[in-house]
Formats: C-alpha cells, structure tokens, sequence
C-alpha cells in the first residue's frame, strides 16, 4: 500500500477489558463490544485524515464563503505548514477551488452532498486496495489465489461502497449534531 494507506491490521487480544466507546449515533444494537476480544482495526494514514477535516471544515462552512487555511487549520487541528499541500491536491483533483490574494482562500468545488469520502481519501491516499496477501504475506499472487482471497476482496468491495455512498453533507451534519450534543 503506497503513500498513506488505509490500513487493515488484524489485532490478536488487545489487553483490557473495558467497554469500547459507542457514539449517540452508532446503530449497533446490544451492549457495546469489550475489549479483549479478536478484532481488526481499520484507521486512515495521517495524510487521509488531514484531508478529510479540510473537506470537512469546508463542506461544514460551504455556505458562507471562501476559507483562509489558516482558519481551517485552527479548526480543524491540521498542522498549517501541511495543509497547503493538501489543499493543492484537492484542487488538482478538482474537488476544492482556491482563489490567491488578500480575499482568497478555499471553497468546495462541489456541493458537499455530491463529494463521498471515498474520494476524499481516495485523492490523500491513493486507490483503496490491498496489493499485499493476507494469508501469505508478500504482493497478492493474481494466478495463484489463497483461500482468502475472494471474500478478502469482497470486503474491500464493501468498504469502497460504503465510503462512496458517504457524502461530505452527511458527515458535516453528523459532525455539527455530535459537537451540539457536546455542549
């Protein structure tokens, strides 16, 4: 997995026995899962997640004008000698458009509800697919599959569908109801 990555890692018994933190909006019936139990953990690189809370920022401000880095970075607790970088990669991939000067700064090119975090993450990190075998370690072996991998791609088939249905509008409301409930 080149740059970033979006990373899968199969943790074998993670040392305690707490409850796992649930949001207000998690939909999981029962009782949340304890820890000490079989788990994989999926996490964004820094760069994914970096990008992702300037495009959140700018998708939660879309309707009131340009943004200045610096405000996002304040905001949002992305480092403001980094951001730069990546608001440029957004412009190159045509998500977010800058304008120079005094009264320049960043808007989404688009609406927020037409931008997926599959996108997002997909500018930041590169294409979401493993190229590494799960059961034998090494590249994945195209002409000589291992017994996990089909329902390994299934499920990377899954996750991408399921970031692709996510837009920015959805994940701005999220964030603005959690930060209401926080006060």
């Amino acid at each position: 997995m080149a740059r970033g990555v979006v990373a899968f890692r199969f943790v074998s018994w993670v040392p305690a026995a707490r409850p796992i933190h649930r949001g207000p909006l998690d939909p999981r019936p029962g009782p949340p899962p304890r820890l000490g139990c079989r788990a994989m953990e999926l996490r964004l690189g820094k760069r994914a997640d970096y990008t992702v809370r300037a495009v959140l920022d700018l998708a939660r401000h879309n309707d009131e004008g340009r943004r200045k880095a610096a405000d996002i970075s304040g905001e949002m607790d992305v480092p403001a000698s980094y951001l730069p970088q990546l608001l440029a990669e957004l412009v190159r991939a045509g998500l977010v458009r800058s304008v120079a000067g005094r009264k320049g700064g960043y808007t989404l090119a688009r609406h927020p509800a037409d931008i997926t975090l599959l996108e997002v993450i997909e500018v930041a990190e590169g294409a979401i697919t493993s190229t590494e075998c799960v059961l034998r370690g090494g590249p994945c072996r195209w002409d000589d599959a291992c017994a996990i991998h089909d329902p390994w791609l299934r499920a990377q088939e899954a996750l991408r569908r399921s970031l692709s249905a996510t837009s920015f509008a959805e994940i701005a409301e999220i964030d603005a109801a959690l930060e209401a409930a926080d006060r």
